[in-house]
């Protein structure tokens, strides 16, 4: 019988990329990423600049959101065909600011599902979290958030793997995943970190195995659960 799980498609989607590391912020203007031919020069001059500020700089194009802090740099699309150019976008800025320390880096999936029904859904999640032992301590206790954390199944690495399952806030009868895969580089003193080789490296070879991943995780979940 073919499994129709499989076939569930999701309402929403996301990816996400974010760096721990140390910024200047004020670099990442749409006319620096056009400069360097990371963007198209349409898409810089239609980007959607929310602030421009030595601490904080956050814009938008069609396709992508860009916030920069002075210890974080992230990138999210919501549309799953830029996925692969998201991950290109950030390879290719810091293969440029090279020098750029980074220690920290995760690689996110998040996606939104609905249920058949309000009874599907409350199901979803009493299997996720048995409400047995939750009936003598609370009255009508439901699933706010569950997170469960694994390693990454390689040895060679440094980091976790994050699966958080909670109601979706944006569709009815929702629920929402999200997988973080977490990576830090070997040496754990931050100080000690002056480029973004290593992470770079990571984000290079292991972006797909990761997005693959997520995705058979969460699916694996609807199968089962």
């Amino acid at each position: 019988m073919k499994d129709k799980t499989k076939e569930k498609a999701p309402e929403q989607q996301a990816s996400s990329i974010v760096f721990i590391g140390s910024f200047n912020p004020k670099i990442f203007q749409p006319a620096w990423f056009v400069k360097e031919g990371l963007i198209q020069k349409q898409e810089g001059d239609e980007a959607d600049i929310e602030i421009m500020h030595n601490e904080f700089v956050s814009f938008g194009l069609h396709w992508l959101k860009l916030e920069v802090t002075r210890d974080k740099f992230q990138v999210n699309t919501s549309q799953e065909n830029f996925y692969e150019f998201l991950k290109d976008l950030a390879l290719g800025t810091f293969k440029l600011l090279k020098h750029t320390p980074i220690y920290q880096m995760g690689i996110n999936l998040h996606m939104h599902f609905r249920m058949d029904s309000e009874n599907e859904w409350d199901n979803f999640g009493h299997k996720l979290t048995p409400k047995e032992i939750w009936n003598e301590v609370l009255a009508g206790p439901g699933m706010l958030k569950l997170t469960m954390q694994g390693d990454l199944n390689r040895n060679d690495l440094n980091g976790y793997r994050h699966v958080t399952v909670e109601p979706s806030p944006k569709v009815l009868n929702g629920v929402y995943f999200t997988v973080n895969d977490h990576y830090e580089v070997k040496d754990k003193k931050s100080e000690n970190v002056v480029s973004c080789e290593e992470i770079v490296g990571i984000l290079e070879t292991k972006w797909r195995e990761s997005i693959k991943a997520s995705k058979e995780i969460i699916y694996q979940l609807l199968e089962n659960v």
